[in-house]
């Protein structure tokens, strides 16, 4: 487990640059005796990751927003979520994930899960209520409605479409 946690801080998409002060902490917290000195330790390195996050502005929030996105598109996604967990207000999120991205949270994510659910029809046999909800979408109408919005077509149209080309 230690090594994900290693991994994970020093994954440089969600903007840590690897470093031997991760690689320092993490071997502190694998080299101690006794739960009080772990849990002593634990709570150091983590407050000392909470702080580096603090500093390292709005641009790597909205990076590690959209590399989260683009990876979990088919939960339940919302702006108020990633705000709380950030420690922003929603509103002023939007407005920077706006400026940093250059679209709006909702369309950024149906993008992405539209451009996910092309590539099923294009390359699967699974029916289009099973494409929506794996993409994210638990309404198959609201999935249809988003995909001619942005696609130009119905997603049975796409499919014809693609295993006639």
């Amino acid at each position: 487990m230690h090594i994900a946690f290693r991994n994970y801080w020093a994954d440089k998409h969600y903007g840590a640059s690897e470093s031997t002060e991760i690689t320092a902490s993490v071997d502190r917290i694998n080299h101690t005796e006794g739960l009080d000195e772990l849990l002593n330790v634990y709570l150091e390195v983590l407050q000392g990751f909470c702080s580096e996050l603090c500093y390292q502005g709005s641009e790597t929030v909205i990076k590690r927003m959209h590399y989260y996105m683009e990876r979990n598109y088919e939960k339940d996604l919302k702006l108020e979520t990633f705000a709380r967990m950030f420690n922003y207000n929603s509103n002023y999120l939007g407005k920077v994930f706006r400026k940093e991205i250059g679209d709006s949270f909702n369309n950024i994510l149906d993008s992405i899960r539209i451009s996910n659910a092309k590539q099923l029809l294009a390359e699967t046999d699974l029916k289009v209520y099973q494409i929506s909800e794996r993409v994210g979408y638990s309404n198959i109408d609201y999935f249809y409605l988003k995909f001619k919005k942005y696609v130009g077509m119905s997603p049975k149209e796409y499919k014809r479409q693609t295993s006639s080309d």
